[in-house]
């Protein structure tokens, strides 16, 4: 049987050159994203009327208040970073002869890192639960190095072609052969 190969998915962009390959894929979720706008928008609305005061007084006259302490205000702040990131984010996976580099941005979030291409012996995808409670399932791409760690390069894929056009992309151009034949995934992550 043949290996399914991906040519395009939909929310990858590829940019090839001569010298590098570069894959993008944008966070945006039809689902999660308007999620987390109303969520940022209602929390922090809530916030805002019950804390305006304190923040006023302390923005305009220096004075602090104990609320200033309480939570809600932080957690409104969080949810609106977190709806920015998934409106705007993107993760950039460049490689080139030399290394391997991820990227995301433009807002400032966790994942980027730097691989030696010397280092990559294997790209392989592993499915995980990215809930808590364990009904929505996504796709990681990791890369095997020489130590035998499995380090991850992208999290929170949703879609299996785009995971499998990521990690054909790079096996491609890195010249890896696929040592997990026709299945292409990991065992799972332990729930």
């Amino acid at each position: 049987m043949a290996k399914k190969r991906v040519h395009a998915a939909s929310g990858i962009q590829i940019q090839r050159e001569g010298s590098f390959v570069e894959l993008t894929h944008r966070w945006f979720h039809p689902i999660l994203g308007p999620f987390w706008v109303v969520t940022a928008v209602g929390w922090g609305g809530f916030s805002w009327l019950i804390f305006r005061q304190p923040w006023i007084a302390y923005l305009q006259r220096g004075e602090f208040h104990a609320d200033l302490l309480m939570p809600h205000p932080w957690i409104a702040i969080a949810f609106a970073y977190t709806a920015l990131a998934q409106l705007l984010n993107r993760t950039r996976i460049r490689v080139d002869r030399e290394r391997l580099l991820v990227r995301v941005g433009p807002l400032p979030w966790f994942g980027g890192r730097e691989i030696p291409v010397s280092e990559i012996r294997s790209i392989a995808l592993r499915e995980y639960r990215s809930s808590r409670q364990k009904r929505s399932v996504a796709v990681k791409v990791e890369t095997r190095l020489a130590s035998g760690k499995w380090v991850p390069l992208i999290r929170g894929i949703r879609k299996r072609d785009q995971a499998l056009l990521i990690e054909q992309s790079l096996e491609s151009f890195l010249n890896l052969k696929d040592r997990l034949g026709e299945d292409r995934f990991l065992p799972r992550d332990p729930d």
